[in-house]
């Protein structure tokens, strides 16, 4: 039915959308449909700005009876076709040719779930796996603002979790729990321990590796983990942590909860060679042995040497590995 009246609007230059509906169980019984151009729209703000809702009367009443309806029909009980704007079919026309098709709108929503990837990288995206589709602004920042999680759904999150930890607490005191906060009361770091693991600091802290994962996840944080391992070379966690950033105030907050609720340095942590962490372990943990993660460092090798030293890129790489493992 709805399609119908689509068909309708677009033929005599004007969007339908759909209104009320009154529904009996999961079957709807009656159904309004609106031009676009219908409701009211209540601007909060001082600056001029252009709207669709600007109270058009066009509608179409339609419903579909339970009894008395033997053949299952759908009768339009009321039609007011005046319009307060002017019509146009280009313009209809124009409005569903920039859509985004189906697929257009998963790669948004993949791009922006996943990859963390902001409007401009999305926009050169598009226009390069889909050149003849026009690409506008407006339209791209409200599908990304689709599938980005709301205010509320990440403050439910983050109090779900809190109270999770703090019911931990209360069951077992020796549970290690810190939380930073913004002038705007929003949180910004939190760091957690279990009793294992406070445990398993205190006996296998004297090598730690300080691991760190940029924004993956919906929420924009970085995850840090300080890893290790036991008696039985088996890798453990020591903890773990969300931080809003990688600075070097963040990691020398992080650094600092740890040592105040357990009061023992690492003797070697081992980094990804980062700067601000760098700073941080010199701030902090002073006594603590600072070494950078060999891998990490092989990456800035091929990131920062390749192009620069060309054909003999190869050899120094095969000297850089002879120097690195006799170190061993």
């Amino acid at each position: 039915m709805r399609s119908i009246y689509q068909q309708l609007g677009k033929s005599n230059g004007f969007g339908v959308i759909k209104d009320k509906v009154i529904k009996k169980g999961v079957e709807i019984r009656k159904r309004t449909y609106i031009c676009e151009y219908g409701r009211k729209y209540t601007c909060k703000s001082a600056k001029e700005t252009s709207t669709k809702k600007m109270l058009c009367s066009w509608h179409v009443n339609v419903s579909y009876p339970k009894v008395n309806n033997p053949d299952f029909a759908i009768f339009i009980n009321k039609i007011v076709d005046e319009h307060n704007h002017d019509l146009s079919v280009e313009a209809v026309k124009f409005g569903e040719d920039k859509k985004f098709n189906d697929e257009m709108v998963r790669d948004i929503q993949f791009m922006t779930d996943h990859c963390k990837m902001g409007a401009t990288a999305q926009r050169r995206y598009l226009e390069g796996k889909y050149p003849a589709h026009p690409i506008y602004s407006q339209d791209l920042y409200a599908t990304i603002k689709k599938f980005q999680p709301t205010a509320k759904s990440l403050s439910n999150d983050t109090t779900q979790m809190s109270d999770w930890l703090d019911e931990q607490k209360e069951r077992d005191s020796r549970w290690i729990i810190a939380r930073g906060w913004d002038d705007d009361n929003i949180l910004t770091h939190l760091l957690w321990m279990t009793p294992e693991q406070v445990e398993s600091w205190i006996q296998f802290s004297d090598c730690v590796i300080n691991d760190i994962t940029h924004k993956t996840n919906r929420y924009g944080m970085a995850l840090l983990l300080f890893v290790g391992f036991d008696q039985n070379m088996q890798n453990i966690i020591f903890a773990q942590s969300l931080t809003i950033d990688e600075s070097k105030q963040s990691h020398a907050w992080l650094f600092r909860q740890i040592v105040e609720a357990i009061g023992i340095h690492p003797t070697v942590i081992m980094t990804d060679s980062d700067l601000a962490i760098d700073a941080a372990v010199k701030e902090v943990f002073a006594k603590t042995y600072p070494v950078h993660c060999a891998f990490h460092i092989t990456q800035n090798l091929h990131k920062n040497l390749r192009k620069p030293l060309g054909d003999h890129y190869e050899k120094f790489l095969q000297d850089f590995y002879r120097c690195r493992n006799s170190l061993v």
